[in-house]
């Protein structure tokens, strides 16, 4: 049995109803995510043959007027009795053709140039959009450059600022776990299946059609109630500075002050440790300066040599 997922940001009723009839030859309510299972039981089961072969046509002719189709191209040439037969390969063309167009190519976004969007490719306006989002990153494609995970965490992060903030510091080198991290935080809250595992848009070989279908749905996008929103931290961001950090200056047994700015790390728990020459490390307990995102650290050197602050 195979299963076909078909998305539609904008489905209108005669896309789905062609679709439908297409695999089936039957009525279905249309959704954001309708799953086929697809056999010869089923295609068999319901309507006559004839009839779901009749019915394939006009279908398509519907989708042609509405999307000035030409009606000779090979796209919408269609062999009904191939379709209701099950050829998967002329199936899953016509399925792709609808993902480009009602997903990508016909739904207005947010964040876009109109004009601009109308002179695009599909592929090209999709992987535009991302880039607006997601302007740290180099994202130029849809399979190399996705393959650590975090272009995945920026862009949810993007989408509902606070769902994943932490995707700057995520490990480069475990890409399976930030790929699932961010997309069951899209699954939860943003509302986007998983219609593509995390180990496969990790692969830098993946099929790029699979990779557009599952961010295809990002744009149209919106946030649940109730999401779990957290302050972007960013601990690299955090500076000291002051006399006690100085190469000179500080002496064995006497304090060593220094301030430690967190403004630009966000809102968390500050921990700092001093870290003496033979490596034995310290806890220092920092103190908020009122009214300021700096704190006042203080520890006294027992033995002489470079400290770390850490």
């Amino acid at each position: 049995m195979v299963t076909l997922i078909l998305l539609f940001s904008e489905c209108t009723q005669s896309a789905a109803l062609f679709v439908v009839v297409v695999l089936l030859g039957r009525p279905v309510v249309k959704g954001l995510l309708m799953e086929i299972p697809l056999n010869r039981n089923l295609m068999k089961a319901g309507l006559m043959l004839f009839k779901r072969c009749q019915n394939i046509p006009p279908s398509a002719s519907s989708y042609q007027r509405q999307n000035h189709t030409d009606p000779h191209s090979s796209d919408w040439s269609l062999d009904s009795k191939a379709i209701v037969d099950g050829n998967l390969k002329l199936i899953l063309g016509l399925v792709w053709t609808l993902i480009l167009h009602y997903s990508i190519s016909m739904p207005v976004w947010e964040d876009e140039d109109d004009d601009e969007a109308k002179k695009q490719t599909p592929k090209q306006r999709l992987l535009g959009w991302i880039q607006n989002k997601v302007p740290d990153l180099p994202i130029n494609n849809f399979s190399q450059d996705w393959r650590n995970g975090r272009a995945l965490g920026a862009l949810v992060d993007s989408c509902a600022p606070g769902l994943c903030p932490d995707w700057e510091i995520w490990d480069g080198e475990k890409p399976v776990e930030n790929a699932t991290e961010a997309m069951q935080l899209a699954d939860d809250w943003l509302g986007i299946p998983q219609v593509i595992a995390p180990e496969e848009i990790i692969d830098p070989s993946v099929d790029e059609q699979s990779v557009m279908t599952y961010l295809s749905q990002f744009p149209k996008a919106k946030l649940k109630p109730g999401a779990p929103l957290k302050p972007k931290l960013n601990p690299k961001k955090a500076r000291a500075y002051g006399p006690g950090i100085e190469p000179t200056g500080n002496r064995v047994m006497r304090p060593a002050v220094f301030t430690v700015d967190t403004f630009s790390a966000g809102q968390g728990q500050v921990m700092v440790y001093v870290e003496d020459p033979e490596g034995r490390r310290e806890e220092v307990k920092p103190v908020l300066n009122e009214g300021k995102k700096t704190y006042s650290v203080t520890y006294i050197p027992q033995v002489m040599g470079p400290h770390k602050a850490l």
